[in-house]
């Protein structure tokens, strides 16, 4: 094969986390022996982080399990252990409105039914991304949460079953992976939720879902952005029946960890309110709609929307030193410029199409140098 590294050079106003580089590689090139489309950073968010040997040096990615069993329950969201989303971006848009519902656009969908599983993750992450779908103008029909929750282990995510839960970092994970995501239709019946990992295919999938945002936590505003471009967002919360109203308005104020995932598609200022959408079927709530308060303790804190859809034909091959991702944080001195070594083996005629990174801060100015090694 080809070896190949890149020299990622960064300057940041604070200190970042390094993660493993996904690489897609595209085996078109044009006559002049470059890529046929232009090369672009992506940001994703990848579960299980980096061990960086050295500056200047091969980065190195330790493989990790994250999930830790968890009572059999339809509530077994489980948040990761470190909670990236502790950063603030200023805004450019002055007003927004004070009431916006994307059920009014026609690409929120009845609500499925988890049943009696800890899916919740898996049933969000696949309306998040059919609402990027459709607010693009493809059409998008149901997805399978199976593959999320049964091909987990796959890339090393061993903890994870239809019992004791996830998070949308592995949906993240398995995306850039190109594992997911997948159409319903095209994923056989399966008697065995918990082990069998489905044999599918991905006909007519429009594209494959690289990019995931990690909202800076508490931002009412960053949060009513991402749902007016992606049609919903992926969001964690503590729920217990008990705190939810006769008008289907809930807000829970403690420190009970997250246990439920949930997409909100909207908000209601007048009721100081968001629009979320459950996975318990149209029976729950109105029509499998309920409204959570802004001063809910954990409504607005994890919230990610999932982005940048990219042409499955542009993709053949992903280079990773790592299937699970980022484990730990890595920092440089502020305003110092730094230098990273990773390098690939590829094979000769390969052309890059996309490197992707995981940023932890706004503001960070990132320059890649490609070069091919004798």
């Amino acid at each position: 094969g080809l070896p190949i590294s890149f020299l990622i050079s960064l300057i940041n106003e604070t200190i970042f986390l390094i993660s493993s580089c996904p690489l897609r590689i595209a085996s078109s090139i044009t006559s002049s022996g470059t890529s046929s489309a232009p090369a672009s950073i992506i940001t994703i968010f990848e579960s299980v982080p980096a061990t960086v040997k050295s500056r200047s040096e091969t980065a190195l990615c330790s493989l990790v399990g994250l999930i830790t069993s968890s009572p059999s329950t339809i509530l077994t969201y489980t948040p990761s252990p470190v909670n990236f989303h502790k950063y603030s971006i200023s805004h450019k848009r002055s007003t927004l409105p004070s009431l916006y519902d994307s059920r009014d656009l026609g690409i929120i969908f009845p609500a499925r039914d988890q049943g009696q599983t800890g899916t919740c993750w898996a049933f969000t992450a696949c309306e998040a991304i059919r609402t990027l779908y459709h607010k693009n103008n493809l059409e998008c029909k149901q997805l399978a949460p199976i593959v999320y929750v049964n091909c987990a282990k796959e890339l090393g995510f061993t903890g994870v079953s239809l019992s004791s839960g996830g998070n949308e970092e592995i949906v993240a994970a398995m995306n850039a992976r190109l594992l997911t995501p997948v159409y319903q239709e095209n994923v056989p019946e399966i008697t065995n939720w918990d082990n069998e990992c489905p044999s599918y295919e991905y006909k007519d999938i429009h594209g494959y879902v690289m990019g995931t945002h990690l909202l800076p936590e508490d931002d009412r505003i960053a949060i009513k952005e991402a749902i007016m471009k992606y049609g919903s967002v992926f969001s964690s919360m503590m729920y217990e029946e008990k705190y939810l109203d006769s008008k289907n308005f809930y807000e829970y104020i403690g420190e009970e960890p997250q246990n439920h995932a949930v997409n909100i598609i909207g908000w209601d200022d007048s009721k100081k309110a968001w629009i979320v959408k459950n996975s318990w079927g149209t029976s729950y709530g109105e029509d499998g709609i309920f409204w959570v308060s802004y001063n809910d303790s954990y409504i607005s804190k994890r919230v990610v929307a999932f982005d940048q859809i990219v042409d499955k034909q542009d993709i053949d091959e992903v280079y990773g030193y790592s299937n699970t991702g980022a484990t730990r944080y890595y920092g440089f001195i502020k305003n110092f410029p730094s230098t990273i070594m990773i390098a690939y083996d590829i094979e000769e005629g390969e052309s890059i199409e996309y490197i992707s990174t995981f940023i932890l801060h706004p503001n960070t100015k990132l320059n890649v140098l490609v070069r091919a090694n004798d």
